[in-house]
């Protein structure tokens, strides 16, 4: 090779040497470029005691008469995962999205909108840890802007939490954390609260099912509900807020009814699109499969989902407000109106007025409403026991009146309480906070039945003899239905129809005791008549159809209807045995109780304990209802028929 040909190679050798490493220079630093960004985590939330960090703060003025904190929808779709960069053009974009819904809010309340670094449009597109984190950054926002009004804006004023969209799913989580439990701010903010729109947006049974403080809207007036529902045109089956197979919670902005009922567009006020009102636009009713509301009068075709991303073609997503604006601002203005007219008792009824004048001296003096509680508890627990103590082991003659006084009285409770349906105080006004709250309906109340049945029959029994007696049953008696007032748990009417209901019954009992031992003869006959009414009552409460409400507010939830009649087959179970165990008695025990104390106390505790034993498994441990039936029936044969037959014939080998 000559001298020509080697320095041509060996500049053709530098060249692709140089080109080389040129290449790999360039694809090291177009690395970086290619990976996956990823979420960033927030740990320090915005400052709000800036004013650069809120679109609206206190505008409108402090004589509205309630405040909403407003929280805004999706704006942001380009960020990667939130709004890291709430730069001027990004704030623009959170005005205009509130300036399109503001009118529904500004009429009645002084209104609160922070900024925050929301999930942006990609960020929904994540999945598992990555989305988790971006509604985390999201929310640290979100509930630092809140703990700043509640710390130096609200002044204990009525607060509407309110959103659209991913600020819809930002009220939840505040109704999550700051709504819920027994702490005095948590009750202070649910007496306080109008309502929450979260609107364009559907949560389950399951998902709330944890959270009692949120309860979905069930009526057009109610105080401290939330109204949610999320549009769609009836082909849609599935979507980020009600994923396919789910069934959502939603109510008719048209008519505020929970069931299918159609809503012509008649009831229609007034959508409002693009800043033009469009009456009578269009109707909607909930479709009773996926709980979406469906839209009529408008197709697909007109109102195009602009977030093929993230719903299906015929989601009205992002019209959930627009179609109808006019009916969501007269029901906000409604609600803040019951909420002002209730809040200086003159509206409220005389009985929710009692309670809660009650609930003042409670949250002043906590520990009574854990005491009062705990009492009702007990008498619940162990007068039904005493009952068998009794029967065992004082009195047989009495101990049989007393059982079959509750009985009869618990059967008859239960079904004067399933059928009037009567929805608890504290689902009535959302002011009431109860110690405790139960899935069962009000009236009659269950408790001031256990009392007046038993404790009653005491009292009648010994009404001539030890007459002290009789007056400290009395006494504790009006003690345990105030004490039903007192936890916020039943109305005075519940225990008053109670405990008459209950000496009506008890006189009927009485009065049929005392023919059946003149003419002992017909017992079997009324046993049997007996039977045949306790499953009357089992067979109706079974049956009926309930008013199904998903939130309790009017009816019983799924899980409700299961406790109402799990309740009733207990009641069944306990009578049935009661009945056999007399049968029994009357064919081939005939019981007479020993004379010796101790023997005679022995054998009464554990009756007692046994019944109580049951109380326990069966309440507490929430025991299905055929099984509670089983075990009560169980119980009462064992206790009432096993225990005696046992304990006479010891006495009878020991003679």
């Amino acid at each position: 090779m000559d001298s020509k040909a080697k320095k041509g190679v060996a500049l053709l050798s530098v060249l692709l040497a140089v080109v080389l490493v040129l290449g790999a220079a360039s694809l090291a630093l177009a690395e970086p470029a290619a990976k996956q960004e990823q979420v960033e985590v927030l740990t320090e939330a915005l400052d709000y005691s800036l004013a650069e960090n809120w679109s609206l703060f206190a505008e409108g003025g402090a004589e509205k008469p309630a405040d909403v904190f407003w929280i805004a929808p999706l704006v942001d779709t380009r960020s990667y995962a939130n709004s890291i960069d709430l730069n001027d053009k990004l704030k623009a974009r959170f005005d205009a999205a509130l300036l399109a819904q503001r009118g529904i809010y500004e009429g009645a309340c002084r209104i609160y909108s922070p900024y925050y670094r929301q999930v942006s449009l990609n960020g929904y597109l994540l999945e598992g840890g990555e989305a988790e984190q971006a509604q985390k950054n999201a929310y640290l926002d979100v509930s630092a802007a809140f703990r700043y009004y509640l710390d130096h804006e609200n002044g204990g004023r009525p607060i509407v939490l309110a959103g659209f969209s991913q600020g819809s799913q930002m009220c939840i989580e505040l109704l999550k954390e700051y709504f819920g439990g027994d702490g005095a701010q948590a009750r202070a903010l649910r007496e306080r609260l109008v309502t929450v729109f979260a609107i364009g947006f559907s949560e389950t049974d399951e998902a709330l099912s944890a959270y009692p403080q949120i309860v979905p809207a069930s009526g057009e007036g109610e105080n401290g509900t939330v109204v949610m529902f999320d549009c769609e045109d009836g082909t849609v089956s599935g979507s980020i807020f009600i994923p396919r197979g789910k069934k959502g919670i939603s109510i008719n902005p048209l008519n505020w009814k929970t069931d299918s009922a159609r809503a012509d567009k008649s009831l229609n006020k007034g959508a409002v699109i693009n800043g033009e009102t469009i009456p009578a636009l269009c109707g909607c009713y909930i479709d009773e499969s996926r709980g979406s509301l469906i839209v009529t009068d408008v197709s697909a075709e007109q109102y195009k989902n602009p977030l093929p991303q993230l719903f299906e073609n015929g989601s009205f997503h992002t019209f959930c407000h627009m179609f109808f604006f006019n009916n969501l601002k007269e029901n906000l203005e409604l609600r803040v109106n019951n909420y002002t007219q209730k809040a200086d008792g003159s509206a409220a009824p005389l009985d929710i007025a009692y309670l809660l004048a009650l609930q003042g001296l409670r949250e002043k003096l906590p520990a009574l409403g854990k005491i009062g509680d705990t009492v009702c508890e007990l008498s619940a627990l162990l007068l039904p026991a005493l009952c068998a103590f009794l029967y065992i082991a004082v009195d047989k003659r009495f101990g049989r009146i007393a059982l079959l006084n509750f009985g009869a009285s618990e059967l008859a409770n239960l079904f004067a309480k399933n059928t009037a349906c009567v929805p608890r105080p504290y689902l009535r006004d959302a002011r009431i906070v109860p110690v405790k709250t139960s899935a069962s309906y009000s009236m009659p109340s269950g408790h001031a039945m256990y009392a007046t049945s038993i404790l009653g029959s005491i009292a009648a029994w010994q009404h001539r003899g030890k007459k002290w007696l009789a007056i400290v049953c009395i006494a504790l008696i009006v003690l345990v239905g105030f004490i039903r007032n007192f936890v916020g748990a039943h109305t005075p009417q519940d225990v008053a129809v109670s405990m008459l209901l209950t000496v009506f019954i008890m006189l009927a009992v009485t009065r049929l005791c005392l023919h059946l031992e003149k003419h002992p003869e017909k017992t079997e006959l009324f046993l049997g008549i007996g039977a045949a009414v306790g499953l009357a009552v089992l067979l109706y409460a079974n049956l009926k159809r309930y008013p199904v409400d998903p939130t309790g507010s009017t009816g019983l939830t799924e899980g409700g209807i299961v406790k109402a009649k799990a309740e009733v087959f207990a009641s069944f179970g306990k009578w049935m045995g009661l009945l056999l165990a007399i049968f029994m008695d009357r064919r081939f025990i005939r019981y007479e109780i020993n004379k010796a104390a101790s023997a005679r106390f022995a054998w009464g505790a554990l009756g007692a304990a046994l019944f109580a034993a049951a109380n326990l498994i069966v309440s507490k441990l929430k025991v299905p209802g055929p099984a509670g039936m089983a075990i009560w029936f169980a119980v009462y044969i064992l206790a009432l028929a096993l225990i005696p037959m046992a304990a006479q014939r010891l006495a009878k080998k020991r003679k």
